[in-house]
């Protein structure tokens, strides 16, 4: 399996309870892809702008079936976690196609 993560601006301008919950948010993300997807290849990327701070991850394995309920469980808990934070959570995920997930937390205020 190939792994790639990345990054990118100053992690310090983070608040801790931000950090913390991306954290488990990303973790989630990529436990999901590397247990379940069967993918070759997983990519999480961070990136931390002076007014959002902006994550993805990205599988290209099985994909999630779009006709199943995503109430609960891990993806459940994601977007639960990111709406904590004023945040979007949006997921794309094709049959054979792989997954998507975007995060974007707002910092302005903060």
């Amino acid at each position: 399996m190939n792994l790639q993560v990345s990054v990118r601006g100053e992690e310090s301008r983070l608040p801790d309870e931000v950090r913390a919950e991306l954290l488990a948010i990303i973790r989630e993300a990529l436990r999901n892809a590397l247990t379940h997807a069967g993918a070759e290849g997983v990519s999480a990327h961070a990136e931390i702008l002076p007014e959002k701070v902006v994550a993805v991850v990205q599988d290209d394995g099985t994909g999630l079936d779009p006709g199943r309920s995503w109430r609960s469980g891990g993806l459940a808990s994601m977007r639960e976690r990111t709406e904590l934070l004023e945040g979007e959570f949006r997921m794309s995920s094709h049959p054979s196609a792989g997954t998507r997930i975007h995060i974007s937390v707002p910092l302005g205020g903060r």
